[in-house]
């Protein structure tokens, strides 16, 4: 009995009201565990910013370079790093917008090159019909959809000349074709 009286009189006793309760000793973090702690947490914090700072750093140049799938990603981990962060939310949606605006000029080059091609079959027909006005016709189409410095529309000007003159000298008028009308040029451009 002496050892159990021996034993309680290590554990501290805490008054609540008018009954003693038994409450073993907590002890509290030292000064020296608290600030371990903080040193911790203002490592940890370095890391991260460090880790943004990275992630942002390699988004931009990415951008730079017109690597916009790794630009995206990057900046999509700087957010996970500073969730709601306005220069990473900003760039992220830049980059977005990057991406959309070259879909559309794919597309639109996909569109021209489909107009292009239905145009040079439509002008080869012509040439082999001898359907010089329909040629003409089909060349004042398709050359807007050329570049204005590339040799091809330089060639197809010429071609154009050449037609102009085959039209005023009527050559083979007889033997001149429907094989394109007004209405078809305008149908393809659709």
């Amino acid at each position: 009995m002496k050892r159990f009286l021996a034993a309680l009189a290590c554990i501290p006793l805490t008054l609540t009201g008018s009954v003693f309760e038994l409450t073993p000793a907590i002890a509290a973090p030292t000064a020296a565990a608290q600030q371990a702690q903080q040193q911790q947490r203002a490592k940890e914090q370095r890391a991260k910013a460090a880790s943004y700072r990275r992630y942002m750093r390699l988004g931009y140049a990415a951008n730079k370079q017109r690597d916009y799938q790794t630009a995206q990603s990057s900046f999509q981990a700087a957010l996970r790093i500073r969730p709601g962060d306005p220069y990473a939310t900003k760039a992220l949606r830049n980059v977005r917008g990057f991406v959309r605006r070259n879909e559309l000029i794919r597309a639109a080059n996909v569109a021209r090159q489909k107009r292009a091609d239905a145009l040079g079959q439509t002008l080869q027909q012509a040439t082999a019909g001898q359907d010089w006005q329909c040629a003409v016709a089909v060349i004042d189409n398709l050359t807007p959809l050329l570049p204005a410095n590339s040799l091809k529309r330089a060639e197809l000007l010429a071609y154009r000349s050449r037609l102009q003159g085959l039209i005023g000298a009527e050559a083979n008028v007889t033997r001149w074709s429907t094989i394109c009308s007004q209405a078809s040029l305008t149908a393809q451009g659709r």
